[in-house]
This record gives C-alpha cells, structure tokens and sequence, in this order.
C-alpha cells in the first residue's frame, strides 16, 4: 500500500548516536495493527514501519518479530535493499520515500540509515520471537530456575533425552502401578510395547500438559453404577415389555442382549438409547412409547457410568504419565544443560506474570520501546504471554510504537499451538490500537481473487456439512472482498480426475500421482519460462508427484526435503561409521567389504575381526583428530568416481552434515548417525516446477498452482479435547480422544468441547486451503475426485464445488467450473528460458566385488540353498513356469508372509500386500489373481494353525522330543516372531549367509527355551507321494543348516530347535525329524 508524503511533523534530524525519540508524534498511527490479506504487501508495510522509526530511534531499541527465521531474514534484506536501492535508483527512492512516516526523506538520509543499520548489525533485533525469548533467557538463567550455560536442544539430543528418560522412569517405577497406568492407557490392548505406549502418549500431550492444571484433567465425572440385580429387573422388564412391530421388537431384542453383554458403547450408537438421547425419544421419526422410554431412562444413569468411568479415568491416567515423565525429562534437561523453545517461553510468561519487563533493559543493554509484529496469527499463547508485557510498554510509552500484522485465514499452524484468536483479541487487551485492513493484492490477476471471492463466499451452498455449518457459515460471512492492483491475465479452473474407483489404496494414490505428473508436464511444457507449484497436504504425496515427474524428465525440486539416507553412497559411508561404533556387526562389515569402496580402505574380508577392530580404531582416530566434515570431505573424493551426480551431491550434503555435527560432537559415530537420519537436505535446484505441501509454500508465490490433494475431511479426530474461559487461557478442561456421541454423556457445560474441537480443525482445513489459492499469480487448476453421485463430500473439494460448482455434476474429467483465459500465457510478459537439457538420473549401482578365496583363510562361503540334497526331482516342481516368473512369485508371496505375526490376531490388508507388491521388481504377475492365491493359502486348516499363536500353546505340533514340548506346554511361554532372519555364521569351517522365512522363539522368564524353524516353499504339489517325499528330501540340507545357524545364534541345542517346512500350495505342513544331537551347537 503506498501512501502520499507525510506533511512535515518537524521532528529532530538525527545526529550520529544522538537521536531524540519522538517516533510516536512522527508516526502517522503509533499502535496499528493491519489485518494483510494474501498478496497484500506485509512485509512492505513492516519494511517501511521499521525504516520509519529507524528515522529516529536506535536499532536496539526496535523488536521486530515473525514466525520462522528464514522470514526474519528477508525481512532484514528487504530493509537493507531497500534503502541501498534508493541511494542508486530515483525510482526506488521516491517509493520509499512515499511509504515512510515523518519528515520527507532524502537520498542523505537514506544513506546515514544504511550505514547506522550496517554497523549496527549487532544491535539489531531482528529476529523470531523464540530466538528473541532466548536471549533474554541467558541474561535472566537464575532468575528463571534454568541452568547456567544452557544451550537448546536439537531434534536429535531431544530425542536421545525423551527415550532416556522413559527409559528411567519404567526403570525406577513401581512394577504394578506402571502396568495398571499404562493398561488404563491403551485400554488394555497390548499392540505396542510399555516404552512405546509411553513415548506415543508423551508425543500426543506434552505440551497439553505444560499449559494446563491437573483440576482440568480430572473434570471427567465418575457417575454410580447401578447394581447388578437393578439392570437384571430392567433386562426382564424390557424383554417382557409388549411392542406390536417386528421392527421395535427386534431392537428392543437387541438391545437386551447388548446389556446382558455389556456392550454399552453400541447402545450408545444405535438402538432406543441413541434416539431417547438423540433424536427426543423418535425412532423413525416415530414417538417411541412413553412406558419403554421410561424403562430405557432407569437405565442409561448405568450406561454412563459404564462409558463416562473408563474416559474420565484414561484422561487421568493420561495426566499421572506425563506428570511422572515430566519431573524426569526436566531433570536430565537440567543435568545436560539443555533446554526447549517452550521452556523458554513458559519460564518467561511465568516470570513477567510476578514483575515488569523494565529490568530486562539493563541487562540487555537498551530497552525496547518500539514493537512490531509479523505473522501474529501463529502466535502460541506462552508466545504471548511472554511478548505481551513488552507490547503493553510499547503502547503506553509516549515515545513507543506498536505494530502487528497477520491474517486469522491464513493461520495454519494450530498443530504447534498456533492460537488465532489472539490476534483478534489485541485490539481489546492493548490500549488505544488502531486496525485497518489490507485486501488488495500485488501478486495475484484478477481472475485469480475472483475465484476466491466466489469460492469462500460461496461454500454455504454445500448442504451436508453437519457439525461444520456454523464455522463455514461464519468464515463465509466475515470473508472479505478480495481485489487486485495487478493488470495481468489469469486462467483458474476446477476439474475432476478419471474414475479411478477400480483401484484403492496405495494403488490409487500411486495412479493419482502418476496423472497429476501428467497434467503438471503438460502446464509446464505449455508455459515455458514460469513456475509451477504443485502444492498437496502430505509429505508422502510430495514424494509420489517427485518420483512420476522424474520418470518424465520433468525438472522439479521437492521443498523442505528428505533424509540423505536416501543415497546408496550415504548408505555405505553410515555402515562405516556404524563399524567404528560397532566393530562386531557384521551387517555393516560385509556391507563394506563387498562395496569396491572396501579394497580403498584396505577392507575387504567381512569375516576378520582384527581387521575390523582396526579400521574401527583407524575411523575413531580420523574423527577425533580432524573432525567428521574433514574426514567425510576426504571418503567422497574417494567415492566419487563411483558416483552419479545425485549421489555425489548427497554425499557433498552429507559433508555439510558433517561440519555442522563437529560443533557438538560426541563420542560415539553413532551420534552422528542418529543426526544423519533426523537431518531433512532440500534440493538445491532452481527447477521450475516445485512440490511442497501447502504449510512449505507459505509466503511462496508461483506463477501456475496446482491443487491435487483436495479430498481431505475437514476435520480428523483428535489426540484431545479442550475447553476453557476462552481460547487465550489455558484449558480448563481436558478429555482424551473419544467418539462424538459419549459428549452427550457429560454435563451440559463440557459438551461444547466437541464442536471446538472441530471448529478449530475445520478453519485450519479453510485457512490452508485459502494458503494453497493464494500462492497462485496467473493459474490456478484445482483437481477434485471424480464421482457417481452429485453429493456434496465433507471434504475441502465438497466446499469448492459448493463454492464454484453446485449444480454440476462431478462426472470424471469434467471442467465443473472455469474463469479467465486458457491461453493466458499467450497474452503474459512471461519470457521461455533458455533451453536445459533434463536428464533423468541413473540409480547408483555398487558393484559387489568378487570373493576372493585367498583372503578368506581357506573358508568357503556357502548358503543354506546349497546344502539342498542331491536328491533328483522334476524341475517343474521348483519352477513350474519355467521361467522368472515362478521366481517373482515366490519372492512376492516370502514378502507377503514376511507381514504376518500371529494370523489369529491380525491379517495384513490388501492395501498393504498391494503396496508391497508395487515396491518390488517383479514383472508379468497378475497382482489380483496373486492376492487371490495368498488368501487361498491362509485358508488352509494346516497352514492357519502352523501361523496361530494358540498352535504354541500346547507345543503338539512342534517338530521337538517329548521332553522339550512338555517343558514348553507346562507353564506359559513367551513368543517372539522373526520374520527374514538374516544371518551370517560358521558351521564347519564354511561362512553360511542366509535368511530364514520365519523363526519362532519360545521363551520363558527370559531364559530361551526353544525355537521353530519354518521355511516358506511355493513350488508345486507332485502327485504322487514318492516324488513328494523326494521334494522335501531336497529341501532337508536347506532346513538342517538353518537348525545350526540358529543353535549358533542363540547358543541353543539342535534338540531344541524344530524345523518344519510349509508346502503353500497344498497347505502341508511337513516336519523335519527332531534332532537328537543333544549338546550340539
């Protein structure tokens, strides 16, 4: 927004060090705060509202804050360009001129600011507001309880802390106490271990917990059951009660048996209960009768109680957890020295609440008397609690300013406690604020905020929304009208995809991706010269969309990016470092001795353990002595002949990595593996075409937008529910994730938990939506599913056909809806670049190096496959296609049974098997017809037995002696599933390699009792049973070696070990004969 000169105020000129502060009398409105719509300028304003009171203030004495550090930069170069530009360009001048407050500007002054500033660097206060929070934590360290000479935590120390402290606190803990908190937790299912439970509840409440009281966790009632002979006469009067419709008898019949089972959850869901409760007791939109409503009402005080007291005591448990972890967490926190942003935060708030903020100038060597706030909208309420006394000084001081500026529909970081109510409430918590909104946009063509405005506007078109109609109704009115001060073309559309109702799951999103990458070629290759952002909501479609468009050689760069471990040469130089921690894990060894890397480093037999404790001792030395940017500087110049130039640049990152981790390393490599594997590398290429999700796209802006993602629910159920006097204060009240209809069992004052719950989801859902259009500068193309019915989904593409599209149906590959000019590119000052030879990168290949026998120490290397029996067989039992086909098949079917643990617990989805499938190069196999095949398997008795935990029980048919299975079936056992056991062990002088198809180990009290051994075969059935038995004789050699492997292993006796082969074809399971080498190891 570009304002006329301000009239003379005849204010001080400023001389040297000797500035007189009267910025508030310069300042054309001292306490603003702008409401910045997408596009509008923000950081102009904030640029020219600093250089303003820079005028006539000192840089120490101005804050200026936003949201990530990478946007305090760029506000300080676009301070810093701007007055350098108009010291060189009479154009540039005279637009800042025109934008500041105060006496006119000169090109003199320009220049003494710019110099003030530049050799000011140090003073300036340019920053986050965590960053800024920091600093005045280290001047303040006794005051507010932390430690003296803390540092923060990175992503990796505070993982090692969080681990370490779970760690401690089972560790230390009363056995019986912990096992009922953490079954009160889980609700007595057993899916993950006690350490994960913990570290998944720590995860979800945390911060949750650090912002409320324990009174909120505990607000949950605990109504009084009825007693058992009470709900036995309600039973009897029920079944006795007379209805004359079969439709209300057989409800009412199973209501009966739901009580006599307990099933008080599906009572609640459906039935009588749900419609006294639900619906003014009306079933059908029928009066139910006033006798059985009565008798139903004696009995849902018990039905409460059996809901309400498991939810209000989990809630609790929930509390006691995190109260136990916390005082271990800050505890190691305080012996390390280290410390969170939101300790920071938290201490602060807590500090200022007791006295003023006016102590903090001496320390910090200046005050603050001038406040300006970016992105306010994301702003955390211990954010504000601490800012806030700095901002109230700021605006009663005669000599202060205040300034904020955000935008309610763009806060999309709810996630991180991001609290948009607070920048509405300014204007009522500061004195004498002044609001004025910015609407017009300098980014994007008019098509492109009419499409906007029509959309937003126009969603209360959508009929269906149920629990979201008063936040869309709402957002709807309050939207303001968009405009432009762009004159340039524009083009929006909104279409559906194909029908892709013949595949589901990973298969569709996999086909999704593949045509998005085709429409984004297609608008990349039809506007040459411009950008192109493909913006979605998850990090897994990011990955998808970047795969398809690099088979298509279509140059593209993925924001925020991946792990370098993604790199095979990363790979290789992390096995290195694993040996130096580790010199016994023979992984990692052969990994290094059969790369070609290996005979480099003097490395090539996996199988010497000297050799390994020498190079590990070697590898330690190097990182000790030059430190891991150095050392790892000198492996690529190693690797690189061996290299494409992908994995050359991972490893040049991996070196940077490396630099980085020498200013706090450790002792241990694995350390720095553990940072490697945490540490996201964005690509450094400026590619035309980028894909990021919508968060990473914040204040990006690109030329064509694309919006493939668009059918995510409005709302997902939380890890929690909150409610409180308001969204500024902390909650009062605290529930555990729970379905929608236990709310109506709680008192009328906590119910609204629910909706707020799903209010503040569903305009998060709005406000990213609002992000995604708005990046878009000439075109923006929306893609929605496709559909048979006209019906509005509760998703954001539900909304943007009620908005733009409300009568079209979504047939698939339909322009519902389109504004502007299709060939706009035509009519755009947009000029093609030069043309740049795309290559699509070739994977790294690394060769294993030849065996050599004379470095093997006389030691031949075998596997298991070989030790098959000379025993002839037909090869049409083996291969029964006859070709690789029959070799796919069986390596999907192993990788198949690789995901199952316990058949009678859990069977994977056909989503996943499909997954799997797709990952792996297997060609000409019918994936339906194999899928068909796999569930014929699990089917038969024999198998689905062998593959059941209660086959173990009794241990009848483990292929063991007498006295082993009895010892196994006397007490109960302990068992652990290893799927694809890999192994590289000694057994008679020769180096067998493996992996066995699944390995059951069966323990007791810890101590290892025996195992079972079964191996996976595909191969067709013979007929006859001589050319059987002369099949499983074959595979006998294969079997006995995995016995010894394992007897090696885990130091176990042959007699203890079973061994039993499984003929998937026909379902038979065939034993081998116990061993009786009793001792054998």
């Amino acid at each position: 927004m570009t304002k006329s000169p301000a009239p003379h105020v005849g204010s001080p000129k400023p001389q040297g060090d000797a500035i007189v502060d009267s910025v508030s009398s310069a300042l054309d409105s001292p306490r603003l705060l702008i409401r910045a719509s997408a596009g509008t300028g923000k950081t102009f304003q904030l640029s020219s509202r600093y250089i303003s009171i820079l005028r006539l203030a000192h840089p120490e004495r101005i804050l200026a804050t936003t949201f990530t550090r990478k946007a305090a930069g760029e506000i300080l170069e676009r301070i810093l360009l701007r007055l350098a530009l108009a010291i060189l360009d009479e154009r540039k001048f005279r637009e800042l001129a025109g934008s500041v407050d105060g006496t006119p500007l000169t090109e003199t002054e320009c220049e003494e600011l710019l110099s003030r500033l530049t050799g000011n660097l140090h003073r300036v206060r340019i920053a986050t507001l965590d960053g800024f929070f920091a600093r005045i934590a280290t001047a303040f360290s006794l005051e507010l309880g932390l430690p003296i000479g803390w540092q923060m935590l990175d992503d990796v120390e505070g993982g090692s802390i969080r681990h370490e402290s779970i760690a401690q606190m089972l560790d230390e803990g009363d056995v019986q106490d912990l096992r009922q908190l953490l079954s009160l937790l889980d609700k007595g299912e057993r899916d993950q271990g006690v350490h994960e439970v913990t570290l998944s509840k720590v995860t979800q409440f945390y911060d949750l917990f650090r912002r409320t009281s324990e009174e909120a966790w505990r607000r949950i009632p605990e109504p009084q059951f009825l007693t058992a002979e009470t709900v036995r006469e309600i039973v009897e009067e029920l079944a006795a009660f007379p209805l004359d419709q079969k439709r209300l008898m057989n409800t009412r019949d199973s209501d009966v048996a739901r009580i006599v089972a307990a099933e008080w959850r599906d009572m609640l869901g459906g039935g009588f209960v749900k419609a006294i409760l639900f619906n003014n007791a009306e079933f059908y939109k029928k009066p139910l009768p006033p006798e059985l409503v009565a008798i139903y009402r004696r009995l849902i005080p018990h039905i409460r109680a059996s809901l309400l007291v498991p939810w209000a005591r989990r809630t609790a448990a929930t509390y006691d957890l995190l109260r136990r972890y916390h005082s271990y967490y800050w505890s190691r926190k305080q012996e390390r020295h280290s410390l969170e942003f939101s300790d920071v935060s938290y201490a602060l708030a807590s500090f200022f609440r007791k006295q003023s903020q006016r102590g903090v100038a001496y320390r910090m060597d200046g005050g603050i008397e001038h406040v300006l706030l970016d992105e306010f909208q994301d702003t955390s309420p211990p954010q504000w609690e601490a800012v806030r006394p700095f901002a109230e000084d700021a605006c009663r001081a005669e000599t202060g300013s205040f300034f904020c500026v955000g935008d309610v529909k763009q806060a999309i970081y709810g996630w991180r406690q991001g609290e948009a109510a607070i920048f509405g409430a300014i204007e009522q918590e500061l004195p004498n604020i002044e609001a004025t909104s910015l609407d017009k946009s300098y980014r994007s063509s008019k098509v492109i905020m009419d499409v906007v405005n029509t959309a937003f506007r126009g969603m209360p078109k959508h009929d269906a929304l149920e629990v979201y109609e008063l936040t869309v109704h709402r957002w709807a009115a309050e939207f303001p009208s968009h405009d432009t001060a762009l004159d340039i073309p524009g083009y929006a559309t909104l279409r559906t995809f194909p029908d892709f109702s013949d595949v589901a799951g990973e298969s569709k999103k996999l086909t999704t991706a593949s045509y998005v990458a085709d429409c984004v070629k297609k608008l990349a290759a039809e506007a040459p010269g411009c950008s192109v952002g493909v913006l979605v909501r998850k990090n897994a479609t990011v990955n998808r969309i970047v795969f398809e468009l690099n088979r298509r050689g279509v140059a593209c760069s993925e924001e925020g990016g991946n792990p370098v471990t993604d790199s095979a040469a990363v790979q290789l130089v992390l096995s290195l470092l694993q040996i130096a921690d580790h010199p016994g894990d023979t992984v990692s060894r052969y990994h290094v001795a059969q790369s070609p890397w290996g005979a480099k480093l003097g490395f090539t037999d996996h199988t010497d353990d000297e050799l390994a404790d020498a190079l590990a001792k070697q590898v330690r030395q190097q990182l000790m002595q030059r430190g891991y940017g150095a050392v790892l500087n000198a492996w690529l110049h190693q690797l690189a002949p061996e290299c494409n130039a992908r994995e050359l640049q991972r490893l040049r990152q991996l070196v940077s990595l490396g630099d980085t981790f020498d200013l706090r390393t450790t002792l241990r490599t694995r350390d720095f593996i553990r940072f490697v594997e945490t540490q996201k590398i964005a690509d450094a290429s400026e590619a035309p075409v980028r894909v990021m999700n919508i968060h990473q796209s914040k204040g990006l802006e690109f030329d064509i937008v694309v919006l493939p993602e668009l059918d995510e629910a409005l709302a997902k159920a939380p890890d929690y529910y909150t409610l409180g006097p308001n969204r500024l204060a902390p909650p009062d009240f605290v529930a555990v994730q729970q379905s929608r209809e236990m709310f109506a069992l709680l008192p009328e004052e906590l119910r609204a938990a629910y909706d707020d719950a799903m209010d503040r989801q569903c305009t998060e859902s709005l406000c990213v939506l609002y992000v995604g259009m708005t990046r878009a500068v000439h075109a923006l193309h929306m893609l929605v599913p496709s559909s048979a019915k006209p019906d509005f989904s509760r998703t954001t593409a539900g909304l943007l056909r009620a908005g733009l599209a409300p009568t079209v149906p979504p047939t698939p590959e339909t322009e519902l809806y389109a504004l502007g000019d299709s060939n706009w590119y035509a009519k755009s000052n947009v000029s093609a670049p030069e043309s740049v030879e795309v290559k699509v990168m070739e994977p790294l290949r690394i060769q294993l190096a030849e065996s050599d026998a004379s470095r093997r120490r006389q030691m031949a290397r075998v596997t298991p496959s070989a030790q098959e029996g000379d025993a002839r067989v037909k090869l049409s039992h083996v291969l029964p296609r006859g070709n690789s086909t029959a070799l796919d098949r069986g390596t999907l079917f192993h990788a198949w049974f690789e995901e199952i643990k316990w058949l009678d617990e859990s069977v994977p989805s056909d989503e996943t098997l499909r997954r799997i499938a797709r990952t792996m190069p297997i060609q000409n196999l019918n994936v339906d017809q194999c899928l068909r095949e796999f569930h014929a398997m699990l089917r038969q008795p024999q198998l689905a037995w062998t593959l059941s935990r209660k086959s173990y029980a009794a241990a009848g048919d483990i292929s063991l002696s007498e006295p082993v299975r009895q010892q196994i079936a006397a007490a109960p056992v302990d068992l652990e599933v290893v799927n694809e056991k890999r192994f590289s062990v000694l057994v008679d002088n020769q180096l067998v390699s493996g992996s066995i198809d699944r390995l059951v180990l069966i323990s007791r009290n810890f101590q290892l009792l025996a195992a079972d051994v079964l191996d996976f075969k595909t191969d067709s059935i013979p007929e006859s049973d001589a050319e059987l038995q002369e099949l499983i004789a074959f595979y006998r050699g294969q079997l006995e070696t995995y016995r010894r492997a394992v007897s090696r292993i885990y130091q176990l006796d042959t007699s203890r070990i079973s061994a039993r082969l499984i003929l998937l074809s026909a379902g038979r399971i065939e034993p081998l004969p116990p061993s009786n080498a009793a001792g054998s190891r």
